[in-house]
């Protein structure tokens, strides 16, 4: 919470990595490779982090996965 005339200043620690909200004392976020990430952009995060495991199933089964 914001004191009464006070404009609040993060720091470069108290900033997501990714969205570069402010994160402010008592907010929980994830420590990831040194970098880190507010709650609302760990989806995003998880998606870049697995793009290259990601497939698509084509036609006939399992053996018809491929790579995007």
């Amino acid at each position: 919470m914001r004191a009464k005339g006070r404009n609040f200043q993060a720091s470069r620690e108290e900033r997501c990595s990714l969205c570069r909200g402010e994160l402010y004392p008592g907010d929980p976020y994830f420590q990831l490779e040194g970098r880190a990430v507010c709650e609302d952009c760990l989806g995003r995060y998880a998606r870049r982090y697995f793009a290259a495991q990601l497939r698509r199933v084509r036609g006939g089964g399992i053996r018809g996965v491929d790579t995007v």
